[in-house]
């Protein structure tokens, strides 16, 4: 059993990065990594500001987190530097989709969502966005396993809100049939995609 400790002991969130030894955390007292939990390495506080959710890009390179007062980050681990944007919503939190690398920046409390990448420089560059109703509390998004659309939970409890993720980079130089030609957000639907 591995156990985690901070100076705080507040964790809320927690993702292991893509190879698996590496993993990240964050709460009320900042965003901690560990490089990895099985040599006993200590922790690297990234942020102080209260962590409302995280994820590793696909190859595990950099950190996004939603840190303080709604800002948006983007840690680059070989060299810890950060960039920030600010958010437009508050309560903000953030999912990654492992396939792709897409950051959805979304509130339970609905406005603006909005797709993010990192660019080659390591900043933030905002690739779509939408207006989206008020979700169930506390929940973030949760992606395909091929990372073409991704589920949200509805404030009606009966309801899951499925969207296309509009990804603008096509894997392997083909877009996929299922998300083609529409707009994000555009389609609300229940239960699961046929």
């Amino acid at each position: 059993m591995l156990i985690l400790k901070t100076r705080s002991q507040k964790l809320s969130r927690v993702s292991f990065d893509p190879s698996g030894r590496g993993l990240a955390a964050g709460g009320q007292r900042g965003v901690y990594w560990w490089q990895s939990v099985f040599d006993g390495s200590k922790p690297v506080c990234l942020d102080e500001g209260e962590c409302s959710g995280l994820g590793f890009t696909t190859k595990g390179e950099y950190l996004f987190a939603v840190v303080g007062k709604n800002r948006l980050a983007v840690f680059n681990l070989s060299d810890r530097r950060p960039s920030y944007v600010g958010l437009k919503v508050s309560a903000s939190t953030v999912a990654v989709c492992p396939a792709t690398g897409l950051a959805v920046t979304e509130s339970w409390s609905g406005g603006e969502m909005v797709g993010w990448r990192v660019t080659d420089d390591g900043g933030l560059k905002r690739v779509w966005a939408t207006t989206v109703a008020p979700g169930s509390i506390g929940s973030t998004v949760a992606f395909a396993g091929d990372g073409s659309w991704f589920v949200r939970a509805a404030q009606d409890p009966r309801r899951v809100e499925v969207l296309p993720t509009r990804d603008p980079r096509p894997r392997n130089g083909e877009s996929d049939s299922r998300v083609s030609g529409r707009r994000v957000g555009e389609q609300w639907a229940g239960g699961v995609p046929g």
